[in-house]
């Protein structure tokens, strides 16, 4: 299942998100309070972000969520854009209400509200993606990039740096 990030919502549940690298890496797995498990197909949802990142010229690869206020933001590793002359990686907002109602069976499929396109460098011609990111308990995000020599975002390749970094609402 390819799970790459992972949230935990304001009512307890665990959402486990695949990277959307293929057809089989797009479920979402929910774990409940009480531990339940429930796996949940996630094609309509990983084609809208599909939509974005095919704009960038990338292929989608989510590697990271956080939960920042209002906003689910999946981040978007980037890898599967080298060559294509745009940085590939990218914070995809979705509305966190609309993505809970969605869980709990709403027909509203959650869309991508925002997108931020970011460059985070490069080592030796390989560009630095995001590889996770987190929300400290003062509310700022801080993220680790790697950049690592694939040839796309389901090969592994060598790690040739990491970064560390913070975001800001800005």
């Amino acid at each position: 299942m390819d799970l790459e990030a992972g949230v935990v919502l304001r009512d307890g549940r665990l959402v486990a998100f695949g990277s959307g690298s293929s057809p089989r890496r797009e479920q979402l797995v929910v774990v409940g309070p009480a531990s339940s498990v429930r796996v949940v197909a996630a094609t309509i949802v990983y084609a809208g972000l599909r939509r974005c990142t095919d704009a960038m010229g990338a292929d989608l690869n989510i590697e990271g969520a956080v939960v920042q206020g209002d906003r689910l933001r999946l981040f978007q590793r980037g890898n599967g854009a080298r060559g294509c002359g745009r940085v590939g990686s990218a914070i995809l907002d979705v509305s966190l209400s609309v993505f809970v109602a969605w869980l709990q069976g709403s027909r509203e499929v959650p869309a991508v509200t925002a997108m931020i396109e970011a460059d985070l460098g490069e080592t030796d011609g390989v560009p630095f993606g995001f590889t996770d990111a987190a929300i400290t308990d003062d509310g700022r995000l801080a993220f680790i990039a790697c950049a690592e020599d694939s040839r796309d975002v389901c090969s592994d390749g060598p790690v040739l740096g990491c970064r560390f970094g913070w975001l800001d609402d800005a």
